[in-house]
């Protein structure tokens, strides 16, 4: 009668947890140390005690011995501690300053290692993790706010006007809105490059925006540049422009807002012409009673001194492109 052949029972399964068993026959297993196929079938434990006494399996444990573990040289997985997060919020601070002052990420390659030598060092906030935590954190974080503020507002100007960098003209779309418990806001809602700068592009464009973000109800106002291209000249009047379009669009007339810096502009530069004198011979006067006169402007500096202003040095008149008149 021949012998029952022995099986990779449980048993053996918990003495050795480095053999497992290979799914075509319950006999047949594999060491995991030495990646060595065998068989149980003979003699059960005593084939795996013989196994363990090879040549090649003892090579094998003693490399196994000798070796680190993978998982060693990854960071740990543990629960930040009161100091990782007071980091994490500091680099994340760091990245809202970078970007609050308009700095370029790349001048925090050299920030970041000043702020470890002079403060933390764990602190590491360079450029690219600058760049990922404003774009995937504090973004994010400013989307979802604003979204909670156009939930709640009701009246909205809607503000646009092109920006030109070289051949990139970008369209940034601001709004302005009011919020009983914060005052007036002015957000960013959107800055997308366009192909154009006509009254069909624009009106596109913030059509698009504007559903969007499901304000087409809420907008009552719309902002813009003095230009024919937005409002059809002073009179305001024809139909190809943006804000007749909008209204069009939208189904009933906004209120039109031009540009307030043009605006104050032209009211400084009109409101000298209503005085009893000549203004612009009196800046001429007061710039040539200074110039080249050291003895006069440090008299100047003391004045300023005593009145507690900050001096400045004067601006020079020029004839040609009275730019003494543009910049007082």
């Amino acid at each position: 009668m021949p012998k029952r052949k022995c099986s990779f029972n449980i048993s053996l399964q918990q003495k050795y947890p480095f053999i497992k068993q290979r799914k075509d026959d319950t006999a047949d297993v594999t060491c995991e140390k030495c990646r060595t196929d065998f068989s149980v079938g003979h003699g059960g434990a005593s084939d795996i005690e013989k196994h363990l006494k090879s040549e090649r399996h003892r090579l094998a444990d003693q490399a196994t011995a000798s070796s680190s573990s993978m998982l060693s040289f990854f960071k740990r997985t543990d629960l930040p501690t009161s100091k990782d997060l007071d980091i994490a919020a500091a680099e994340g601070t760091w990245a809202f300053h970078t970007v609050q002052h308009n700095h370029s990420f790349r001048s925090n390659d050299c920030s970041s290692p000043l702020i470890q030598a002079c403060f933390e060092q764990k602190f590491r906030c360079a450029r690219t993790k600058s760049q990922a935590i404003v774009v995937n954190v504090l973004s994010t974080m400013a989307t979802e706010d604003l979204k909670e503020h156009l939930r709640k507002a009701h009246c909205i100007t809607l503000l646009t006007d092109a920006s030109n960098h070289g051949s990139v003209k970008l369209f940034p779309v601001l709004i302005r809105y009011f919020l009983p418990c914060e005052g007036v806001k002015v957000k960013v809602l959107e800055f997308r490059e366009q192909p154009g700068e006509t009254s069909d592009i624009i009106v596109n464009y913030l059509k698009e925006v504007l559903s969007f973000n499901d304000l087409n109800k809420k907008i009552v106002a719309f902002c813009g540049d003095n230009t024919n291209c937005n409002f059809g000249g002073k009179n305001r009047k024809g139909s190809n422009n943006v804000y007749s379009k909008l209204n069009e669009s939208l189904g009933r007339q906004l209120i039109g807002i031009g540009c307030g810096a043009h605006i104050v502009h032209n009211a400084i530069k009109t409101a000298p012409d209503c005085l009893p004198l000549d203004f612009e011979c009196i800046i001429v006067k007061i710039y040539s009673f200074f110039y080249i006169y050291s003895v006069r402007v440090e008299a100047l500096k003391e004045f300023c001194d005593s009145t507690e202003t900050e001096y400045q040095k004067l601006l020079g008149y020029n004839e040609k492109a009275k730019k003494g008149i543009n910049e007082y």
